[in-house]
């Protein structure tokens, strides 16, 4: 029922070194090459930005496009803008909906503490437990009593665009919830619930890293009555904690020095690439990691948070598989790092780029020839033993998706 964002990590005392680094670097923007003109912020570093282009509304993109707004920026549900002074304070809405259980407010900072000790015992399971019956309960909520396409009225939106589903802020939980225009964007219900399984694979497989200076939001998928949900914890972050990334499909792209240890100690965990990306108006610079996900430092705690990790990992290359992504285990085994980017329209498409787009596409290749024969192998090994939770796990501890059962590669 659900795709729960967790994963058994082991010993990380090896990380202090890369914890003092990144701790006395300055944030400063690094290997940035603007083809326009840009600006520098208060801060002196580098915002970049195309001077001349107005902002484009997400909802107007020709459907061609989709995989350019697959980052979301403007309606990413972590950036909320502070209040400021002038402002008065928000006035908290009741709950809505069979709530019986009101969200701690401080779940997810019991969380990200149990992170930062990678302690995933009975604390972390308490934890885990609340949050997935409050969304359960929302869950059920949503698909029994008021309809899909009853969220937009029925909870006060602080998130629009197209791109990832209904969305709403409640209790402390972040939603998106899947509907029709979402399902005919990635041509199914069934794909466009895979947007929602890559973003919590994801997530695990940044936890799995074993890095506790990085941390992502505790994070899951539930489907039902065929209808899929994505709910995940708010962060303390907002628009002013970006320091790696774009919020923006490249309009604004960030490499502050010290995210940029990170992300680098990150991509060489997870075997991916170092790459040059292309924004929405032609800017140019070098990124671990895709183009949309977005790197924060809170200003609340400190903590380096990862945001929008659905592309981390390479998509397949036919454009029927766009939305479709190399598991972790096969990405972490490929014999070269792969671009998170690769066949995207934000690689750059100079030859290094198509380089990278080529050793994508020989994993996928592996896959098919090595990966996919040694699980049927282990399958026939198994007999009369095998189960349904059996298969899955001989198919993904192999790298392989789920998908080529019903054909979803070649042979």
């Amino acid at each position: 029922f659900f795709d729960n964002a967790m994963s058994s990590t082991s010993d990380i005392s090896e990380l202090s070194q890369l914890q003092e680094a990144s701790s006395s670097t300055s944030l400063t923007d690094v290997e940035v090459e603007p083809e326009e003109e840009g600006g520098f912020s208060e801060d002196g570093s580098m915002d970049l930005m195309a001077m001349d282009v107005p902002e484009s509304d997400l909802n107007g993109l020709d459907p061609e496009e989709i995989d350019e707004f697959m980052s979301e920026g403007p309606d990413t549900p972590y950036t909320l803008e502070p209040e400021t002074e002038d402002e008065e304070p928000e006035t908290p809405q009741p709950p809505q909906g069979p709530l019986c259980v009101r969200i701690d407010e401080s779940l997810n900072e019991q969380f990200q503490t149990l992170l930062d000790i990678r302690d995933f015992g009975p604390a972390m399971e308490q934890v885990r437990d609340q949050f997935r019956d409050t969304v359960t309960k929302m869950v059920v909520f949503i698909v029994d009593d008021i309809g899909v396409e009853g969220v937009t009225s029925h909870f006060a939106q602080k998130t629009q665009g197209l791109g990832g589903g209904n969305k709403f802020i409640q209790n402390g939980i972040f939603y998106k919830v899947m509907n029709s225009a979402m399902a005919r964007m990635y041509g199914t219900r069934a794909t466009a619930g895979k947007i929602f399984s890559a973003e919590v694979r994801a997530n695990a497989a940044i936890m799995g890293a074993n890095l506790p200076c990085i941390h992502v939001p505790l994070s899951m998928k539930a489907t039902y009555k065929a209808c899929s949900i994505f709910a995940s914890t708010v962060l303390p972050i907002s628009d002013h904690t970006l320091a790696y990334g774009s919020p923006n499909l490249g309009r604004v792209i960030r490499t502050k020095m010290a995210a940029r240890v990170l992300m680098q100690e990150l991509a060489g965990r997870l075997n991916l690439s170092l790459h040059y990306v292309r924004g929405k108006n032609g800017l140019v610079c070098r990124l671990y990691g895709p183009l949309d996900m977005e790197g924060h430092f809170s200003d609340a705690e400190g903590r380096f948070y990862l945001v929008d990790s659905t592309r981390l990992f390479p998509s397949f290359p036919a454009s029927s598989e766009r939305f479709c992504y190399l598991r972790p285990e096969w990405t972490r085994q490929h014999t070269a790092p792969l671009s998170s980017d690769a066949f995207s329209k934000f690689m750059q498409q100079d030859e290094e780029g198509q380089a990278q787009n080529r050793t994508a596409a020989d994993a996928v290749e592996r896959l098919a020839k090595e990966g996919i024969p040694a699980c049927a192998r282990q399958l026939s090994g198994v007999g009369e033993g095998l189960t349904a939770p059996l298969c899955v796990e001989i198919l993904h501890s192999n790298g392989a998706n789920l998908r080529i059962v019903d054909g979803g590669l070649p042979t």
